[in-house]
């Protein structure tokens, strides 16, 4: 129940309170950002899995990729990510609205 209501949080946070740089990526939007590679435990367990997170002023920032290169599975490895939004859903065991999942389209360590 605490990891339902932490990833609910964090998609608030995340779609409230993220500042990020504005790129563009094949003529979409895109953003850029620095931040640190965490580990939520196993989304079969109720965890989030490999995510992203950045402190920011509002609050923390947590960002779900649907494409973690295993080569930055490091738990606090700083990097720095290029990303567009998807609509995907955040597979997990919790109640709606999920959080959105992104696509890093770039990513290198900080």
């Amino acid at each position: 129940m605490k990891n339902i209501l932490l990833i609910l949080l964090a998609a608030v946070v995340i779609t409230a309170s993220c500042k990020k740089n504005t790129v563009t990526v094949n003529n979409n939007p895109g953003y850029s950002a620095t931040v640190k590679v965490k580990y939520g435990g196993d989304p079969l367990a109720d965890g989030s899995g490999w995510h992203l997170f950045k402190e920011e002023v509002n609050g923390p920032v947590f960002l779900f990729p649907d494409n973690m290169p295993d080569s930055f599975k490091v738990l606090e490895l700083e990097v720095d990510v290029v990303y567009t939004k998807t609509n995907k859903d955040l597979p997990c065991h919790c109640v709606p609205p999920f959080p959105k999942m992104i696509h890093i389209e770039s990513i290198k360590k900080h």
